[in-house]
């Protein structure tokens, strides 16, 4: 019995270790995969900013041809902010 409890404790914690995708559901994540994954295949991963750097990052990339209006581009701002904050 000890046995099959300690078997069961360490998957749990080993389980619990795992990371999801951040925000997997969210409007921002749909439009991040949709828009940017388009020439950022392998997604954001380590880069960092601040708001106002991803506004700047976003801007620089509309004017590079992403298209979003101002409410995707909140949204987008927003979701990188909350998951991709320094």
């Amino acid at each position: 019995m000890f046995k099959v409890v300690l078997v069961m404790t360490v998957s749990v914690l080993a389980m619990s270790g795992c990371k999801a995708k951040p925000g997997i559901g969210e409007p921002g994540y749909n439009l991040v995969n949709s828009k940017c994954g388009t020439c950022h295949f392998a997604g954001v991963k380590k880069a960092h900013a601040t708001k106002e750097e991803w506004d700047k990052t976003v801007t620089r990339m509309m004017g590079k041809g992403v298209t979003l209006n101002d409410t995707e581009k909140a949204t987008v701002i927003d979701f990188l902010v909350k998951y991709y904050h320094p």
